[in-house]
């Protein structure tokens, strides 16, 4: 009588309430459960790693504090500094995502204002406004956000247009739509974020139920689990293991182990570290990343490693798995490739290339000096010379050659204080040669390429005074003409070595001569790798890039991060001494400013050198954000969408993907004309491909019976016309 009296007693409370009763000892699956529709979480309670704080300094906040990121700011980079928790979802259906937040330092409230948001198991995750909506780049669904993102992450900004705490939560540069997270079956979702701008504040978090008003939901206390313990934490198991791996002495060895190597049953975000299977530590010319899980190094001898790579998922689980990395011996072959540091000892660069201590040389004085080299990221290349009047001599087996000689101006202070003669193989190549000049300053790096061909055993580099100082050298790469030679090349003009989130490499800036290095934050459209265009170089200058003899695919990206409109820039740039790009205005071009423009040509080279010259047209400075030279055939990568183009009264469209397998999209078809005709030009000929309308304003190109290689497309409209590049890479 009494149960029965106890249980129609737990009836009544469900039904006057309308909430559910957890049983006395039942686990409680995750930090936070919705309740009446309502999730509420206190940042300050949240788990913080490395580089968030837990702050009060600022006031008007709710609970017992605020979080603020302190580290790096992350503009092109997300899960830097990842929150992860979870939320236990009871009633289905879309809830409004919104948290309190406020810009915490600087005089500007556009920026230190915002962080990245991420539910990667919720059942839909999107911006809305109205009836539209945009979904995180990285999802495989569109139309995408204005602005930054990758990877499923939305970058999430507050623009209350006041210095206080607001609950101002958007996606979406210049078009604020809310955050939707939608669940379709009860169950455990994670919440997880990551740091972008230093100094935005996050005080609190809400969802709320479709049905449920946002002043309720924000007024509402914090909604933990409190009821019973969190389950015991199952460890991260392999999933498919690594394969073996082998490399060889003195080559740069790279490998990235696949994101479906290692799972977690709960779902944890996982860490790894990577050692020997004994336990020991690897060898000093092998590292590993563990941001990226990307093994790399030069070997310095053969050897069998078994190394050993080990997750954790940061509750104590953990599980490893060994494969063996076995480094072979450089096959034999005469000595043909020589790179000299000269007046130094050995050094081996950040890509892999091994330079000897000074050798070879006869006559001359060893000179070093502490000091900045721009152009370069191998400052310790250029610290160091030989000068005077000198030769060096290399034994060679007879044939031709790129001998790259690398020069800094570290002694002398100015132009006209240098001037200095080189002899390859009794061939006068430079004359009266001024570093300084070249380099358009001191302290800055600039090299000279030469092809050569050697019959008698031996390459000769003379050295010789000329009419003011002494001639000198920091460097000297003697490669077979045709190999060797780093191609492809990508240069991230006017800023660091920056690696692209599909992997691409780039330089520091490099090889070019004359022009200034500049920079400016800000977010960049149309592209994902906003950090690539948020450098450049400006001025009259030029890049000259050593390769072999052959036919290549030029790419420069562009992105107008100074001028505030059209006709404000106008340049010229001239490829292998032929005019490429006529008054070429940026903006225009790519359909306003921060917004990421390629162009793309390809051409032929006979002298070893591939010259990009940039020249000052009618208004404002010649510049470039990044370069990349490939080789002719290979598929390179534009980018995902190419910027929106427009002739003045006709379609402003956008063309993707670009490479393209076979189908590309081109969107933005002006509705209003009847005109519209897209073709294929090819060399002389021009044809129409078959075509798929899609919608009123989309149609589908097929062009998948075409062989690999760059075309252009030639769109037509409202009695206008516009040409796009786009590569066929099936």
């Amino acid at each position: 009588m009494k149960n029965a009296l106890y249980l129609l007693l737990i009836c009544l409370l469900v039904l006057r309430t309308g909430t559910s009763v957890i049983a006395q000892g039942t686990t409680c699956p995750a930090p936070y459960e919705e309740k009446n529709g309502i999730v509420v979480i206190e940042t300050e309670n949240l788990g913080l790693p490395s580089g968030w704080q837990k702050k009060t300094a600022v006031g008007g906040y709710t609970g017992s504090g605020y979080i603020e990121w302190t580290g790096a700011e992350n503009f092109s980079r997300t899960g830097v500094g990842l929150i992860e928790t979870t939320v236990k979802i009871n009633r289905t259906g879309k809830y409004i995502f919104q948290w309190r937040n406020r810009v915490g330092k600087g005089n500007s409230l556009t920026e230190h204002n915002d962080t990245w948001l991420r539910f990667p198991n919720a059942s839909d995750f999107y911006g809305e406004k109205g009836s539209r909506k945009v979904y995180p780049y990285g999802t495989g669904k569109s139309p995408n956000p204005n602005g930054a993102g990758g990877d499923g992450w939305f970058k999430v900004y507050f623009n209350a247009g006041v210095w206080d705490w607001a609950w101002t939560t958007w996606v979406s540069d210049r078009d604020p739509m809310q955050i939707v997270v939608e669940f379709d079956t009860p169950g455990i979702y994670k919440l997880q974020i990551s740091a972008r701008s230093a100094a935005h504040l996050l005080d609190r978090m809400v969802m709320f139920h479709s049905s449920v008003s946002a002043s309720t939901a924000q007024a509402a206390a914090e909604t933990k689990c409190t009821t019973g313990s969190t389950p015991t934490n199952q460890p991260p198991v392999v999933s498919t293991p690594i394969p073996d791996r082998t490399a060889t002495v003195g080559e740069a060895f790279n490998y990235t182990f696949p994101t479906n190597t290692f799972s977690d049953p709960n779902s944890d975000a996982l860490t790894y570290r990577a050692t020997l299977s004994s336990g020991a530590a690897l060898p000093s010319w092998l590292t590993f990343n563990a941001t990226n899980r990307t093994f790399s190094g030069v070997p310095t001898g053969t050897a069998t490693l078994t190394v050993r790579v080990t997750a954790n998922d940061g509750k104590g689980g953990q599980v490893s798995d060994d494969f063996s990395l076995r480094v072979n011996a450089a096959p034999s072959s005469p000595a043909t490739t020589y790179r000299i540091n000269a007046g130094g000892g050995n050094y081996t660069t950040s890509d892999g290339k091994a330079y000897s201590a000074d050798n070879y040389a006869s006559g001359g004085t060893a000179y070093s000096r502490s000091g900045d080299i721009t152009n370069t990221t191998q400052d310790a290349l250029y610290q160091t010379e030989r000068y005077g009047n000198f030769t060096y001599n290399f034994p060679i087996s007879n044939g031709t050659y790129t001998v790259i000689l690398h020069f800094a101006e570290i002694y002398a202070t100015g132009v006209n204080q240098r001037k200095f003669h080189v002899d390859i193989e009794g061939q006068r190549k430079l004359t009266e040669y001024d570093i300084t000049a070249k380099a358009g300053g001191t302290w800055k790096a600039v090299q000279e390429s030469f092809t050569v061909a050697v019959s008698d055993g031996t390459l000769n580099v003379r050295f010789l005074n000329g009419s003011v100082n002494n001639a000198k050298v920091c460097a000297i790469e003697v490669v077979p003409a045709g190999s060797g030679i780093a191609i492809p090349y990508r240069t991230n003009a006017g800023g660091n070595s920056f690696t692209t989130s599909d992997g691409k490499a780039y330089s520091a800036d490099n090889y070019a001569s004359g022009g200034t290095a500049y920079s400016r934050s800000g977010d960049i459209t149309n592209t994902t790798q906003d950090a690539l265009y948020q450098t450049e170089r400006y001025g009259n200058f030029s890049y000259n890039f050593p390769v072999a003899n052959g036919t290549y695919t030029v790419i420069l990206h562009f992105a107008e991060i100074y001028a505030t409109g059209v006709n404000q820039r106008k340049f010229h740039v001239d490829i292998e001494g032929q005019r490429k790009l006529t008054e070429y205005d940026i903006v225009a071009k790519a359909g306003g400013t921060w917004k990421a423009v390629q162009e793309s040509f390809s051409v032929s080279v006979s002298d070893g050198t591939l010259n990009v010259r940039f020249l000052n047209g009618s208004v404002n400075n010649a510049k470039v954000c990044a370069i990349e030279i490939l080789p002719a055939g290979s598929t390179a990568r534009l980018a995902d969408s190419l910027a929106p183009a427009s002739a003045e009264g006709g379609p402003v469209v956008r063309t993707y993907p670009n490479p393209t397998p076979g189908t590309v999209t081109i969107d933005g078809i002006n509705t209003t004309c009847s005109d519209f005709r897209v073709t294929v030009v090819q060399g002389l000929s021009e044809s129409e491909p078959q075509q798929v309308i899609t919608s009123d304003s989309q149609v589908q190109l097929q062009l998948g019976n075409l062989p690999t290689g760059l075309y252009i497309l030639r769109i037509r409209q409202c009695g206008n016309s516009l040409t796009e590049k786009v590569i066929v890479a099936p």
